[in-house]
Protein backbone atom coordinates (compact mmCIF):
# COMPACT_ATOMS: atom_id res chain seq x y z
CA UNK A 1 0.00 0.00 0.00
CA UNK A 2 1.41 3.22 -1.05
CA UNK A 3 1.92 7.11 0.77
CA UNK A 4 -1.92 8.98 -0.50
CA UNK A 5 -0.72 12.82 -0.46
CA UNK A 6 -3.30 15.22 -0.27
CA UNK A 7 -3.57 18.81 -0.83
CA UNK A 8 -2.36 21.12 2.04
CA UNK A 9 -1.34 24.61 2.13
CA UNK A 10 1.52 24.93 4.74
CA UNK A 11 0.77 27.72 7.45
CA UNK A 12 3.81 29.37 9.29
CA UNK A 13 4.31 28.41 13.14
CA UNK A 14 5.27 31.40 14.34
CA UNK A 15 2.37 34.13 13.71
CA UNK A 16 4.89 36.77 13.17
CA UNK A 17 5.92 34.77 10.20
CA UNK A 18 2.42 34.94 9.27
CA UNK A 19 1.94 38.45 9.56
CA UNK A 20 4.60 38.90 7.33
CA UNK A 21 3.57 36.74 4.60
CA UNK A 22 0.44 38.67 4.57
CA UNK A 23 2.08 41.68 4.12
CA UNK A 24 4.38 40.54 1.49
CA UNK A 25 1.29 39.22 -0.30
CA UNK A 26 0.10 42.75 -0.40
CA UNK A 27 3.19 44.46 -1.65
CA UNK A 28 2.51 41.79 -4.45
CA UNK A 29 -0.35 42.62 -5.44
CA UNK A 30 1.09 45.95 -5.08
CA UNK A 31 3.69 45.47 -7.51
CA UNK A 32 0.93 43.80 -9.99
CA UNK A 33 -0.92 47.15 -9.85
CA UNK A 34 2.24 49.36 -10.58
CA UNK A 35 1.71 51.28 -7.36
CA UNK A 36 4.27 51.78 -4.87
CA UNK A 37 7.46 50.05 -7.07
CA UNK A 38 11.04 50.04 -5.85
CA UNK A 39 13.12 52.34 -8.24
CA UNK A 40 15.57 49.90 -10.16
CA UNK A 41 18.14 52.75 -11.24
CA UNK A 42 17.08 51.89 -14.75
CA UNK A 43 17.61 55.21 -16.39
CA UNK A 44 17.43 56.10 -20.77
CA UNK A 45 20.97 57.43 -21.32
CA UNK A 46 19.79 57.69 -25.10
CA UNK A 47 16.77 56.94 -26.28
CA UNK A 48 15.60 53.99 -28.83
CA UNK A 49 14.54 55.08 -32.17
CA UNK A 50 11.30 55.41 -32.21
CA UNK A 51 10.60 55.34 -36.04
CA UNK A 52 11.08 51.82 -36.15
CA UNK A 53 11.33 48.46 -33.66
CA UNK A 54 14.77 47.69 -33.04
CA UNK A 55 16.48 44.59 -33.71
CA UNK A 56 17.30 42.88 -30.38
CA UNK A 57 19.60 40.02 -29.46
CA UNK A 58 21.13 38.66 -25.66
CA UNK A 59 24.27 40.62 -27.04
CA UNK A 60 22.67 43.94 -26.43
CA UNK A 61 23.02 43.55 -22.68
CA UNK A 62 26.70 44.28 -21.10
CA UNK A 63 26.95 42.77 -17.45
CA UNK A 64 31.13 44.95 -17.59
CA UNK A 65 28.78 47.45 -17.19
CA UNK A 66 25.19 46.99 -16.71
CA UNK A 67 23.92 48.59 -19.53
CA UNK A 68 21.67 47.84 -22.39
CA UNK A 69 22.19 48.73 -25.93
CA UNK A 70 19.87 48.18 -28.66
CA UNK A 71 18.06 50.34 -31.47
CA UNK A 72 20.32 52.81 -30.98
CA UNK A 73 19.42 53.59 -27.54
CA UNK A 74 21.10 53.07 -24.30
CA UNK A 75 19.98 51.98 -20.81
CA UNK A 76 22.34 52.07 -17.70
CA UNK A 77 21.49 50.55 -14.09
CA UNK A 78 20.65 47.62 -15.51
CA UNK A 79 21.76 44.75 -12.56
CA UNK A 80 22.41 41.20 -13.47
CA UNK A 81 19.49 40.74 -10.83
CA UNK A 82 17.21 42.15 -13.17
CA UNK A 83 18.64 40.91 -16.46
CA UNK A 84 18.43 37.30 -15.39
CA UNK A 85 15.03 37.64 -13.14
CA UNK A 86 13.09 34.13 -14.23
CA UNK A 87 9.68 33.18 -14.24
CA UNK A 88 8.90 29.36 -15.19
CA UNK A 89 12.57 29.36 -16.61
CA UNK A 90 12.01 32.75 -18.69
CA UNK A 91 14.11 35.66 -18.33
CA UNK A 92 11.79 38.68 -18.22
CA UNK A 93 13.49 41.27 -19.59
CA UNK A 94 14.78 39.70 -22.41
CA UNK A 95 11.32 38.34 -23.00
CA UNK A 96 9.65 41.28 -22.92
CA UNK A 97 11.85 43.43 -25.07
CA UNK A 98 12.09 40.29 -27.53
CA UNK A 99 8.04 40.77 -27.81
CA UNK A 100 8.35 44.27 -28.41
CA UNK A 101 11.64 44.39 -31.32
CA UNK A 102 11.28 43.82 -34.87
CA UNK A 103 12.15 39.70 -35.00
CA UNK A 104 9.25 38.75 -32.00
CA UNK A 105 10.07 35.31 -32.22
CA UNK A 106 7.82 32.71 -30.18
CA UNK A 107 5.02 30.50 -30.96
CA UNK A 108 2.38 31.91 -33.55
CA UNK A 109 -0.90 30.86 -32.10
CA UNK A 110 -3.08 32.76 -34.17
CA UNK A 111 -3.44 35.78 -36.93
CA UNK A 112 -3.58 37.86 -34.10
CA UNK A 113 0.07 37.52 -33.04
CA UNK A 114 1.45 38.95 -36.50
CA UNK A 115 -0.57 42.12 -35.02
CA UNK A 116 2.89 43.71 -34.16
CA UNK A 117 3.77 47.74 -33.53
CA UNK A 118 5.76 49.39 -35.96
CA UNK A 119 7.56 51.90 -34.06
CA UNK A 120 8.93 52.23 -30.89
CA UNK A 121 6.95 53.64 -28.26
CA UNK A 122 8.30 51.55 -24.89
CA UNK A 123 11.07 53.20 -22.87
CA UNK A 124 9.10 54.40 -20.12
CA UNK A 125 7.35 50.82 -20.22
CA UNK A 126 11.17 48.88 -20.20
CA UNK A 127 11.97 51.25 -16.85
CA UNK A 128 8.47 50.36 -15.16
CA UNK A 129 9.37 46.32 -15.83
CA UNK A 130 12.71 47.19 -14.31
CA UNK A 131 11.30 48.25 -11.09
CA UNK A 132 8.84 45.61 -10.92
CA UNK A 133 11.58 43.19 -11.14
CA UNK A 134 13.29 45.23 -8.71
CA UNK A 135 10.16 45.12 -6.37
CA UNK A 136 9.33 41.43 -6.90
CA UNK A 137 13.45 40.60 -6.11
CA UNK A 138 12.80 42.41 -2.97
CA UNK A 139 9.77 40.58 -1.71
CA UNK A 140 11.12 37.45 -2.46
CA UNK A 141 14.09 38.21 -0.58
CA UNK A 142 11.82 38.87 2.90
CA UNK A 143 9.71 36.12 2.15
CA UNK A 144 12.86 33.89 1.79
CA UNK A 145 14.01 32.84 5.19
CA UNK A 146 10.06 32.24 5.81
CA UNK A 147 9.28 29.93 3.60
CA UNK A 148 12.62 28.58 4.13
CA UNK A 149 11.87 27.43 7.91
CA UNK A 150 8.16 26.43 6.67
CA UNK A 151 9.79 24.06 4.27
CA UNK A 152 12.78 22.75 6.17
CA UNK A 153 12.21 18.92 7.04
CA UNK A 154 11.22 18.55 10.82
Amino acid sequence: MGITLKPHIPFPESHDDFEALVGIGRRLVEIAKGTGLDRSGVQCIVAVDPSKLPDFTDRCYRPDDNALRFGGGEFTGVTPDIWNHQVSGYRTLPRWIKARSSTPGGRKSSPLDDILPTTWEFTRDLIEVCDKITSLNKAAEQARPILTRMTAPE
